[in-house]
């Protein structure tokens, strides 16, 4: 007897998993733009930095004044430090000195109570503002930056006397100037703390307390002027900053390389595994599947979304169900999305090959010499 027999094969393409990175937490800080700061002590490696520099953070505010947000530039003495900060209603990235100041200031108005992305870059002469991912103005200016010898501030310029107010999330500040592109890359993802050119990094996710981790462990901050509670403490709140936590591993765990006959059905499992080290609930991963082109009658996938707490996983089936289809080639892709550090999207081709009939043979190998069995052989 000839047997015919066909594949069905569901493949799927996954990239390699990124390293491993710290996950998010939803608080932030608000400043009552009177006397609310937060001290991060001596940034004595800071002084080292002369040309190039990054300084990133989150806010909401509805100041249209002069409002710090972060700096160490706290007297007129020669102590010198950019400021990143809002001016006319703008986000603005500021150098001043005893008898010079420059800035640039962006085009986009930032006032109007909505969480924006606000960096401020220096590379070599040249100073720039980007809002939201977008570049929108720059400055030409050289200048040789003698560094500050007073703590680093979030909502406070000493030398100004100016107090921020508004909201305040995930601070960072780099000894690099970071391209357009790294900015985007990362703006809305947490970092592990161990990255290149790394300076600081305040998740500010407490919640509580009187202090904030510096995930470089350089330079936590201290709430107000001490660590006793105070008139001076910014007010910890929940955030709806767009930052993810949480990392994802995604591995086809079976592929099924059956065929697959009119009227009959074949499944095979996406593994998803959130691989974060920490248990806090806010390094969950949500993901979800969808289908760039809408998803075909024939192929169903269980559960279609869902939640994975940290150390956990879930098995996603993949079915295809020929019952209806004719025999033939036929294809489909399933976009994974999810709220990863590592990970937000995912492209997984899928493609079948539907027969009319399949079949399968078993039975013992013999040796023709003798007809005795081939101990330990099979065919199928």
């Amino acid at each position: 007897m000839r047997l015919r027999i066909r594949r069905l094969i569901i493949l799927a393409a996954l990239p390699a998993i990124l390293p491993l990175v710290a996950g998010a937490e939803n608080f932030a800080l608000r400043f009552d733009g009177q006397n609310d700061f937060v001290d991060c002590g001596p940034a004595a490696e800071m002084r080292q930095v002369q040309r190039n520099i990054t300084i990133e953070c989150w806010i909401r505010t509805q100041a249209a004044d002069q409002r710090v947000m972060v700096t160490n530039r706290h007297a007129d003495d020669g102590s010198d430090f950019p400021s990143l900060l809002i001016m006319n209603s703008c986000a603005g990235f500021c150098m001043d000195d005893q008898n010079i100041r420059f800035e640039a200031v962006s085009q986009t108005r930032i006032n109007d109570n909505r969480w924006h992305h606000i960096a401020g870059v220096r590379s070599g002469d040249r100073w720039s503002i980007v809002v939201d991912g977008q570049e929108e103005a720059v400055v030409e200016r050289a200048y040789d930056m003698s560094g500050s010898q007073y703590n680093l501030h979030f909502g406070h310029h000493g030398a100004w006397n100016n107090f921020y107010v508004g909201d305040i999330d995930d601070i960072r500040i780099w000894t690099v100037a970071r391209s357009i592109e790294q900015i985007r890359a990362t703006m809305n993802i947490m970092l592990s703390g161990n990255e290149n050119g790394l300076y600081g990094y305040w998740p500010l996710n407490e919640g509580q307390g009187q202090t904030t981790a510096d995930f470089t462990r350089r330079n936590n901050g201290v709430l107000g002027a001490n660590n006793q509670a105070g008139g001076d403490d910014p007010q910890w709140i929940r955030s709806e900053t767009p930052i993810y936590g949480g990392t994802i591993a995604v591995e086809p765990r079976q592929l099924p390389f059956m065929p697959i006959a009119v009227d009959r059905s074949r499944m095979m499992t996406v593994h998803l595994a959130n691989t974060s080290q920490q248990q806090e609930e806010w390094y969950s991963v949500e993901f979800q599947f969808t289908f760039p082109n809408n998803r075909p009658a024939w192929l169903s996938v269980d559960p279609l979304q869902g939640r994975i707490a940290p150390r956990e996983n879930i098995d996603a089936a993949f079915t295809i169900n020929a019952e209806n289809l004719q025999p033939g080639n036929y294809q489909s892709t399933a976009r994974l999305t999810c709220n990863a550090a590592n990970l937000q999207q995912l492209d997984i081709p899928i493609t079948a090959i539907v027969v009319q009939g399949v079949g399968h043979l078993s039975g013992r190998v013999t040796d023709a010499a003798n007809a005795r069995p081939v101990e330990g052989a099979l065919v199928k």
